[in-house]
């Protein structure tokens, strides 16, 4: 019962859809994760019982699988809502949503702090600091490409005047006449007919 019950928990941590493309799918991965949360207190609870039972060999590993999820748990949970974060983040960089997508990277990479915060292996929590500094690169990288855009917003891009200059064939001196193209003649007659 408890082995079926911390198999059903690793099932649904690896069965997260980690990349939302909505708020609401995002809001609905937090429900799943504090589901999963409360699935794994109520069998925090139910384990005190197996405790307390006579400590045979069976019980000892039930114990040990038990404590092996919890560990587990207590990495993944920060790190699930890390990775789910910076996907989202990314999403809304294709939706041209610079702050909001700066929002959520700064949440990624608090949320990579934290689980490195509660790894116990050494490699695992370098790891995870590397993927809060990326992510910390990658805010940076996003700030100065959002200034970027604001300033070429601010400033539309100019339209270019063209001039045509033609001699006249019967001019005793040189003589330059400036004159209009036909696109420019009937540009002219659109916009004085509006």
């Amino acid at each position: 019962y408890f082995e079926a019950w911390t198999s059903m928990l690793y099932s649904d941590v690896y069965t997260l859809n980690l990349d939302p493309e909505t708020e609401e799918k995002l809001n609905g991965l937090n429900k799943k994760i504090l589901a999963i949360e409360i699935d794994f207190n109520q069998l925090v609870i139910k384990k005190i019982s197996l405790e307390s039972n006579d400590k045979n060999k069976n019980s000892l590993k039930q114990l040990k699988h038990i404590d092996n999820f919890q560990q587990f748990w207590i990495v993944s949970q920060n790190s699930l809502k890390a990775e789910y974060c910076y996907n989202f983040a990314e999403f809304l960089i294709k939706k041209s949503s610079f702050e909001k997508s700066i929002y959520y990277f700064k949440k990624s990479a608090s949320f990579y702090r934290e689980a490195a915060k509660k790894s116990i292996h050494a490699q695992h929590k370098m790891k995870l600091l590397n993927f809060a500094n990326q992510t910390n690169k990658r805010i940076q990288f996003i700030q100065e490409r959002s200034n970027q855009n604001q300033c070429n917003v601010l400033t539309p891009p100019l339209k270019k005047l063209v001039i045509h200059l033609k001699k006249l064939p019967d001019a005793l001196s040189p003589r330059w006449k400036i004159i209009f193209s036909r696109l420019t003649i009937l540009s002219f007659v659109a916009w004085c007919l509006t």
